[in-house]
């Protein structure tokens, strides 16, 4: 699969976690300009890979090769609310619990995130 991000960047944002469940490689193109946003969003391939993921970080996009379950970990959210809610979404297919760093940044755009998460059976464990 191939997705040509050069007219619009939002959904490829959020559908770089399930991307890497597809079997075979998919390519993100024409996204360069996700590195400018409120961090260099194409540094979600750090997140993917250290939790068991096939990511290549190309000049303006992704390579996301399919690996049916990640492990879990911990990654950071680089303060961005896109890549933190992407995470919480791969994390639905972790065979380990997935902490993510910074998670709170996801109510800049969608402060119910997490409350509507665990309604449709997310699993959340909060630090004190």
């Amino acid at each position: 699969m191939t997705s040509d991000c050069s007219g619009y960047t939002r959904p490829c944002t959020c559908s770089y976690s399930t991307w890497k469940l597809l079997r075979g490689k998919s390519y993100i193109r024409n996204a360069a300009r996700l590195r400018i946003k409120e961090c260099d969003r194409l540094a979600i391939s750090q997140c993917l890979n250290a939790i068991g993921g096939k990511v290549t970080e190309l000049e303006d996009g992704l390579e996301i090769e399919g690996v049916g379950s990640l492990n879990g970990g911990e990654v950071d959210s680089f303060n961005d609310h896109r890549i933190a809610m992407s995470m919480a979404v791969a994390a639905t297919r972790c065979t380990s619990p997935l902490k993510i760093n910074g998670a709170e940044c996801v109510s800049k755009s969608y402060p119910d995130f997490f409350e509507v998460y665990e309604s449709i059976g997310g699993e959340i464990s909060r630090e004190p």
